[in-house]
This record gives structure tokens, sequence and C-alpha cells, in this order.
């Protein structure tokens, strides 16, 4: 090879080398300024996280002697409260019950009237079930007449005709 035409490869390699590391450089040092950034993003964004718990700690220790005191002035209501139902349970003693007796509504009014049923016509009307206290069933005794069936057979007018797409 010529000395001359070495010399200007070897002057575009070293440009080449030269250029190249440049270009590395620039791309490093972007990635550097990258990498600072986000570290320096999660920094403040642990420091900004930090301070709200604190803040939040402080507001929940200034909260909790106002609710502590709330909860003792509701215990000692609801104490005063008992006292006051134990006192009335108290005066009441002469009935056990807690409530009065019931009255019936069949007693006899002072007008002469009764106030129950359908007394002095022509039939008594009775179209309510006789069986109470059933939970979860309820049964009607038909106003008039018989129940239906249950089941009603088929009538043998009927014709079945067969499917021929199952055969």
């Amino acid at each position: 090879m010529d000395p001359n035409t070495k010399i200007v490869l070897d002057e575009m390699q070293q440009r080449f080398v030269d250029e190249m590391k440049k270009q590395f450089d620039v791309l490093d040092s972007k990635w550097t300024q990258q990498f600072t950034d986000a570290e320096n993003h999660k920094e403040e964004r642990v420091l900004a996280l930090e301070q709200s718990v604190e803040a939040a700690a402080t507001a929940f220790e200034t909260w909790r002697p106002q609710i502590d005191s709330a909860v003792e002035d509701l215990k000692l209501e609801v104490t005063k409260l008992n006292k006051h139902l134990d006192r009335a349970l108290l005066d009441r003693s002469t009935d056990s019950r807690l409530l009065q007796p019931t009255v019936s509504a069949t007693a006899r009014p002072s007008a002469g009237f009764t106030a129950d049923g359908s007394s002095g016509h022509r039939h008594e009307h009775n179209h309510r079930d006789h069986e109470f206290g059933i939970v979860f069933t309820h049964t009607h005794i038909p106003v008039k007449g018989t129940s239906p069936p249950l089941f009603t057979p088929p009538s043998s007018k009927l014709a079945v005709i067969p499917d021929d797409s199952l055969m």
C-alpha cells in the first residue's frame, strides 16, 4: 500500500474513532442525566410521602383526645340512660310486665254494639284460614267451591305426533 494512502486511511480511521467517542460521550451524558433526573424525582416523591405521613400522624394525634373525650361522654350518657331505665322499671314494679295488658276489642262498648264479627246478620261468613302460626307456608281455603286439582291428567283426545328429525 502506498504510504500516503496509509496516512489518509489512518487519519480517516482516527476521525471515525474520535467521532464515535464523541457520540458515545453525548449519549452517555444523556443517559446519565436521565438516570439522575429519575433518581431526583423518586427522592422528591419519597420525601413528599414521608411529609404527608408525618402530617397525617400529627392530625390523628391532635384528633385522638377529642374522640376519646367524645367516647367517654357517650359512655356517661349510656350509663345515665341505664340508670333512668332501671329507675323506671323499679317504679313500675307493681306490674311485672314491661307493657300494659292488652284489652280485647270484643269487650262490650258503652253504645251496646260489638266490635268484632257479623253478629246479628243472616249468617256468619268465614273465609279465613283456620291454620295460623305457619311461618313459611301460606295456604288459603277457597272462598266458594273446591280447590282445583294439583295435577290434571292429559286428555285422551290429544294425539302424539312423532318427530321425524329424531329418527
